[in-house]
C-alpha cells in the first residue's frame, strides 16, 4: 500500500493509533507531502471527507515536522473544506470561529499570504452566515462589515494573491446586500463607520479587470460599483 495512504488509514483510528504508526514509520517532508498529493487528488475528485481528514492530519504532521508554515496551509485548508459543507449559519459561525484562531496563527508568519487567506475565509464564513439568519449566532451586518474591514486592512500586502479575486467578489456582493438594507439606527451608525473604511480601500482593488481577465463583463459592474461606493463614501 502506498506509505501515504496507509498511514491516512491508520490515522482513522485515531491519534493514538498515528503515533504508533509513526513510531515504526519515519516520519519525513516526503511521507507528508505524499499525504498532500492524496488531499489534492480527494479534492478534484469532490472526496470532500476524505479531504477533510487529510487536511486535518496533515497539519498534524507538519506540526511534528516543525514546519508551522504548512501547519497553517494545511488547517486553512481543512476550514475552506468546512466552509463549503456548511449548511446553516450555526456551521458558519463555527468556521468563523476557528478562522480567527488560525487567523491568529497565520499573523506569526514572516509573509502575509496565510493571514490574508485567513481574514478573507472569515469574512466569507460571516457573511454567508449572516445570509443563513445568523444574527442568533452574533453574525449580523455590523459583524460581517467589521470582517470586511479587517480583510481590507491586509489587502495591501497581498497583492499577488491567488484569494484577491475571492476577496473582490465577496466584498461586492456584500456591498449590494447591505447597501439595499434598511438597518436598525444604532446598527446603521456602525456601518457607515465600516463603509468609509472599506471605501478608503477601493482604490487598491482598480482595475478590476485585473481580477477578473476572462469575465470582463463582471469587471465592468463591479467597477461601477465599487466607484460609486467610493464616490459616496470617501471624504
Amino acid at each position: 500500500m502506498n506509505p501515504a495512504m496507509e498511514l491516512l488509514r491508520v490515522a482513522a483510528n485515531g491519534p493514538s493509533a498515528l503515533d504508533t504508526f509513526l513510531q515504526t514509520h519515519e516520519l519525513t517532508p516526503q511521507l507528508a507531502t505524499g499525504v498532500r498529493e492524496l488531499f489534492v487528488r480527494f479534492v478534484e475528485t469532490d472526496q470532500f471527507d476524505n479531504a477533510e481528514f487529510a487536511a486535518s492530519v496533515l497539519s498534524t504532521l507538519w506540526l511534528k515536522l516543525g514546519n508551522f508554515h504548512e501547519v497553517v496551509r494545511n488547517l486553512l485548508d481543512f476550514l475552506q473544506l468546512r466552509f463549503k459543507l456548511a449548511e446553516s449559519a450555526g456551521e458558519y459561525a463555527e468556521v468563523r470561529t476557528r478562522t480567527l484562531d488560525a487567523l491568529r496563527k497565520a499573523a506569526e508568519l514572516p509573509d502575509d499570504e496565510f493571514a490574508f487567506r485567513a481574514a478573507v475565509l472569515a469574512a466569507d464564513a460571516s457573511f454567508f452566515g449572516y445570509l443563513a439568519g445568523g444574527q442568533a449566532f452574533g453574525l449580523d451586518a455590523t459583524r460581517v462589515l467589521a470582517d470586511l474591514v479587517a480583510a481590507t486592512h491586509r489587502v495591501k500586502r497581498a497583492t499577488t494573491s491567488p484569494w484577491l479575486p475571492r476577496f473582490v467578489s465577496l466584498l461586492a456582493g456584500a456591498l449590494q446586500e447591505f447597501l439595499s438594507e434598511s438597518l436598525p439606527a444604532e446598527q446603521q451608525v456602525q456601518a457607515d463607520r465600516s463603509f468609509r473604511e472599506l471605501a478608503g480601500g477601493i482604490p487598491t482593488l482598480f482595475p478590476t479587470i485585473s481580477h477578473f481577465p476572462d469575465a470582463p463583463a463582471k469587471a465592468a459592474q463591479v467597477d461601477a460599483l465599487f466607484k460609486s461606493f467610493a464616490d459616496k463614501y470617501i471624504r
